[in-house]
């Protein structure tokens, strides 16, 4: 294992060092980081362990610039460590690298990054049974739509039109046909009437790096349980369309598809009214009964190629 010791002694307000740190660790290589001494570890991005990373920059001034320095060190079996980064000049410090470092840095820039395929089989999900998967609780959602906001995720410009104290009629559970876990009815409901709807739990990504760099920061089951639910979907009723990797960080993330017998989603009636995040029951749904969606209503599968992650 190489280990790599970074210092930054200045942080502008904003800048998330997570992602930097992630950027700079591999499979084999830890970071130990000095920020403002303040000291964060960072292992491997499979098993990652998070500082604070949003507080450091508080009592930053917004002028000042990000230098980072990289020792060379060596580790307790005596490898040698590569220097990855060094010092980031400002304007006033008059900075020159020499061609082999430009060179070095152009050949990390062009570095092919990994499709979600290759996550995926990376972090062991095809040894994951659907059986016995964890079911999350409200702490753990919360956990997640935190680390969402830490790594600079934000929300779309798109209106919806939902009740500020609409709770959606479901809980999570494990059904009973082999499917794994689902979402039911917590009561009767009658076709027509709003199962979900708001943006507020969605996370979205623009890109393939800021999906990978959330990725990261998860556990293998958590990660893996990220890609099973992830879809990419052009967004639609803001000021622009634009193309995006959505994932619900809440129990809606268990509904499972019906196809042709789905009973959520936008009844016809609806379909000019329908939000890109509402649904209502396609019929009537009694207490206890899972809701299925029809993933192909949804998804277009050309956008994880235009993101570099297919």
């Amino acid at each position: 294992m190489r280990v790599l010791r970074i210092f930054v002694v200045a942080v502008p307000k904003g800048i998330f060092v997570a992602p930097l740190l992630l950027s700079l660790s591999t499979s084999d290589t830890a970071v130990e980081c000095v920020v403002e001494d303040k000291e964060y570890t960072y292992t491997n991005p499979n098993n990652m362990v998070l500082g604070n990373h949003e507080s450091i920059s508080d009592d930053a001034d917004e002028d000042s610039t990000v230098r980072v320095n990289a020792e060379e060190e060596s580790n307790e079996d005596g490898n040698h460590v590569d220097s990855y980064y060094n010092e980031e000049s400002s304007e006033d410090d008059n900075h020159e690298d020499s061609e082999d470092e430009h060179h070095d840095n152009d050949n990390r820039g062009s570095r092919k990054l990994p499709t979600a395929e290759e996550i995926y089989n990376s972090r062991g999900c095809w040894n994951l049974s659907t059986a016995g998967r964890p079911l999350y609780t409200e702490e753990d959602w919360e956990r997640f739509r935190q680390v969402y906001k830490d790594t600079g995720g934000g929300t779309i410009d798109v209106e919806t039109e939902v009740p500020d104290d609409f709770v959606p009629p479901m809980r999570s559970g494990e059904t009973t046909d082999g499917k794994g876990r689902g979402v039911f009815a917590t009561r009767d409901i009658q076709r027509g009437e709003r199962t979900y709807g708001g943006k507020k739990n969605f996370a979205f990504f623009r890109d393939g790096p800021s999906y990978r760099t959330f990725l990261d920061l998860l556990s293998d089951t958590e990660a893996c349980d990220v890609m099973m639910w992830a879809w990419t979907q052009t967004s639609k009723g803001g000021m622009i369309d634009e193309p995006l990797v959505l994932l619900p960080l809440d129990d809606n993330s268990f509904t499972n598809t019906g196809g042709d017998e789905a009973n959520v989603g936008c009844p016809p009636e609806y379909e000019d009214s329908c939000g890109m995040f509402d649904e209502f029951a396609l019929r009537d749904i009694e207490e206890g009964e899972e809701f299925l969606c029809s993933y192909s209503d949804f998804v277009e599968r050309d956008i994880w190629e235009r993101f570099g992650l297919s």
